[in-house]
């Protein structure tokens, strides 16, 4: 169930527990329209009204983080809690208290003054995929001093890459195939006020084996792809890179199937230990000899081929070389040349 203010020293008690979780850096999710959290929310917290969460997923944390629900109904409150439970989420604080009555403790001069406030201020708590946020600052300090950077945001489905990097300064073509995807992301970027820096495409690159990436031929100063495949792309998609531009690539390995039932499944989908590495040793790329050198172009893939509790729960990528069948990510630093 979900902690309810229903006046009195309820409400001092529910909002103390909140208080406290925020002060603890916690992460919360108020529930509640967007006029009331404008009017009154605690310090920190995230807007996402439950009347549109499910459509927003895309802007919540990863699966497993711990998260507490707030919402002026005690009914909103404990669906969403029972949902996110379901999803994966971890839930331990689960609060409601009606906004007028959190709204009342600013007007009364009480201590709350200082942990609630107004405004449209919410607090992100989505990540890119997790080889672009490891390695946006090497990128970004690579084009110090730019000033037009250009991305190409590959399968970009609901847009955190895109808006990620628009976010930092890039101007980005984010392309996926699927009309609602281009959808969320153009809402999204709206929302994050940078839908001036994102240029969104629907369109099919596996058409003609990827002859539709001809017309982005060294367009790009950084090519980005998480979490999809078409192998007959690949060649194609290295001759967007601009000269001494960067490519991130990310996606599953073989070993990958083996982990839960939202992995997929077939070798189609699948990158072999290595492939990456051979692929675009065959390209323009020259290959750097460590992980430690000027990167400007980055490749990796995500495998895990034992399925052991502690290489099951490893999410963020490492800087390492496939030295075994026990590595779990794979890291390739290529620079692409002349």
């Amino acid at each position: 169930g979900c902690a309810s203010g229903d006046g009195g020293n309820d409400d001092e008690h529910t909002m103390h527990s909140v208080r406290e979780w925020v002060q603890a850096g916690g992460l919360l999710l108020d529930l509640r329209l967007m006029d009331a959290y404008q009017q009154c929310h605690f310090t920190g917290a995230t807007s996402i009204p439950h009347t549109v969460l499910f459509e927003r997923m895309h802007e919540l944390p990863p699966r497993a983080t711990t998260i507490a629900v707030y919402s002026d109904d005690a009914a909103v409150s404990s669906k969403v809690k029972a949902e996110l439970t379901d999803r994966g989420y971890i839930v331990p604080l689960c609060v409601s208290i009606p906004s007028a009555r959190l709204l009342s403790f600013t007007h009364t001069g009480h201590n709350a003054c200082a942990w609630l406030e107004s405004g449209v201020s919410t607090r992100q708590l989505w990540r890119p995929s997790p080889l672009l946020d490891a390695k946006m600052a090497d990128v970004n300090a690579l084009f110090n001093g730019k000033t037009h950077k250009n991305a190409l945001d590959l399968a970009c489905g609901s847009g955190r890459d895109a808006v990620f990097l628009a976010l930092h300064g890039w101007k980005v073509v984010a392309v996926d195939y699927l009309p609602q995807m281009i959808e969320k992301l153009i809402e999204f970027a709206q929302e994050s006020g940078i839908a001036d820096n994102i240029t969104a495409h629907c369109e099919d690159v596996e058409i003609d084996d990827g002859k539709e990436l001809l017309k982005y031929k060294d367009n790009f100063d950084l090519v980005n792809v998480a979490r999809y495949l078409h192998r007959p792309t690949l060649q194609l998609l290295c001759d967007t890179v601009r000269v001494g531009g960067v490519l991130l690539y990310h996606t599953f390995m073989q070993g990958a199937e083996l982990v839960g039932p939202k992995r997929p499944r077939s070798s189609k989908f699948l990158l072999q230990p290595g492939e990456l590495r051979h692929i675009f040793d065959n390209t323009t790329t020259t290959a750097t000899t460590t992980a430690t050198t000027s990167t400007t172009a980055i490749t990796t893939a995500t495998t895990v081929t034992s399925t052991t509790a502690t290489q099951q729960h490893q999410q963020q990528p490492q800087t390492v070389r496939v030295s075994g069948e026990w590595e779990v990510l794979f890291d390739e630093v290529r620079t692409i040349s002349d």
